[in-house]
C-alpha cells in the first residue's frame, strides 16, 4: 500500500461516518464554512494505478472517499475521490451506478451542509 492509499484510508476511517459527518454538518450549519463538494476522478487506469492498490480501486470504483477539506475563496470544500474513470462513465451498463456515485455525493453534501457539488471534467456540476 502506498502512502497515498494509506491516507485515503485513514482519513475515510476518522471522518466518513455518519456522526462525524453530521456534526461538520451541525458546525457547518452554525458558521457557514465549508460550501463545496468535489468529486475527482482519474482519466485513465493508468493514473488510478498510480494512486491506489487494485483491491483499493474496485472498493473506490463508484463510491466517494474523503481525501481532503481544502480552501478557496475564503470557504472550505471537502473533496472525495473515485476510481471510475472516463470510458468507465461513457459506458452505458454504468448508467446506474455513475447516478448512485453522484446520489452519494449528494449525501455527503446534504450531511455537510454543503451547497454544491462538482466532479471534475464530469458534468455533475448540480446544486444541491
Amino acid at each position: 500500500m502506498n502512502v497515498r492509499a494509506a491516507f485515503i484510508y485513514l482519513f475515510n476511517v476518522l471522518v466518513h461516518n455518519r456522526p462525524v459527518l453530521l456534526l461538520i454538518g451541525w458546525l457547518n450549519r452554525r458558521w457557514h464554512f465549508l460550501t463545496t463538494i468535489f468529486v475527482t476522478y482519474p482519466a485513465t487506469e493508468d493514473y488510478a494505478r498510480a494512486y491506489e492498490t487494485p483491491r483499493g480501486r474496485e472498493i473506490m470504483r463508484w463510491s466517494p472517499w474523503l481525501v481532503e477539506f481544502y480552501r478557496q475563496n475564503g470557504k472550505l470544500g471537502l473533496s472525495t475521490v473515485i476510481s471510475s474513470t472516463e470510458d468507465q462513465f461513457r459506458d452505458p451498463e454504468n448508467a446506474g451506478k455513475l447516478q448512485a456515485m453522484v446520489n452519494e455525493a449528494h449525501v455527503i453534501g446534504d450531511l455537510v451542509g454543503a451547497s454544491q457539488a462538482f466532479c471534475l471534467g464530469f458534468s455533475m456540476h448540480t446544486a444541491l
